[in-house]
């Protein structure tokens, strides 16, 4: 379905794995057949969560660092994508399936934010590795 581009990557290895495992999950929920869906959603949720939780926070403090007009929105943006896999972990444990919901939900973000905001946002490459 989707698939990794290196044209995209910011040489900062947080923020490139970050990517690659929006991208993977993606492609995991997309193939997903009925008898696995619950499963891997699961799955899907709990590794986006931590992966993503330590990813913003980098380039959080990495924007913060350099006094960015940006940070605040590109923190809201990243408490949005957190806030939306929250929920769909609660509706997922509550029986729903939430797997095209998840499944469009980083689409979308891979579109908007990894693909747009944060090579616009983010400095270069290797201003980016000092600050991990």
């Amino acid at each position: 379905m989707i698939a990794w581009d290196a044209e995209k990557s910011l040489g900062w290895d947080m923020v490139d794995g970050g990517q690659q495992l929006v991208i993977e999950v993606a492609n995991r929920l997309n193939s997903a057949d009925a008898a696995t869906c619950a499963a891997v959603t699961e799955a899907a949720l709990e590794a986006l969560e931590a992966r993503l939780v330590r990813q913003f926070q980098a380039e959080e403090s990495f924007l913060a660092a350099q006094r960015s007009p940006v940070l605040a929105e590109h923190r809201k943006q990243h408490q949005a994508l957190l806030n939306t896999l929250s929920a769909l972990r609660v509706a997922l444990r509550a029986g729903h399936d939430v797997r095209s919901r998840l499944l469009m939900t980083l689409v979308a973000f891979l579109r908007t934010h990894l693909r747009s905001a944060d090579p616009t946002d983010l400095a270069p490459p290797e201003q980016c590795a000092r600050a991990a």
